[in-house]
């Protein structure tokens, strides 16, 4: 796995298979999720509630590798199967749960991947996790800087086990989830 701390302010989306990187905090990719957000309402709207930003490119001034993580929220769980096939015909790869029980989970490529969809259903923990952690960190913007130096540490020890680098992360935002679930729940 290499490591890259991309000094680019440019629109610069995507990630290559086996590649870490962090991007400097781009407000594009506001405009990017935007974008794809219009796509999946004109396909699969009929079917879900909700689709929000979420991941580190919602965050305000952080660093994040450059990937639009995209939640959807819906009514219930079966509806998110029917979003399968019209999801696979615009070119996203279907991958299952993908670890996470309750989680349907599709990404644009399996080379170099620009967006990853999270459906669950909507107002479910795991969707409100989500959800709480990014709008608790875009309130409290010391606390998120405090999230980009833990990633920006962690990149430089695990560069080849994007494992350790995510379990790395674990304890800093399962803390923060518990304070958002306080101020929010």
């Amino acid at each position: 796995m290499l490591l890259f701390l991309s000094k680019d302010y440019t629109m610069n989306i995507g990630l290559k298979e086996n590649t870490l990187r962090l991007a400097n905090h781009n407000s594009k990719w506001k405009e990017l999720f935007s974008n794809e957000k219009l796509k999946l309402e004109n396909i699969i709207g009929n079917y879900i509630i909700t689709i929000d930003h979420i991941g580190s490119t919602s965050i305000n001034g952080i660093k994040a590798k450059p990937i639009i993580d995209i939640c959807i929220g819906l009514n219930n769980f079966d509806d998110g199967k029917k979003c399968i096939e019209p999801l696979v015909n615009i070119g996203y790869i279907y991958k299952g749960e993908c670890g996470v029980p309750g989680r349907l989970f599709f990404k644009t490529n399996d080379e170099i991947v620009t967006h990853h969809i999270h459906m669950f259903k909507y107002k479910s923990d795991k969707w409100k996790k989500h959800i709480y952690f990014r709008d608790y960190l875009n309130k409290y913007p010391l606390i998120a800087k405090e999230y980009e130096s833990l990633k920006i540490k962690l990149l430089k020890l695990y560069i080849n086990d994007r494992e350790k680098y995510t379990d790395g992360k674990a304890d800093f935002i399962n803390e923060i989830i518990k304070k958002a679930y306080n101020e929010y729940d």
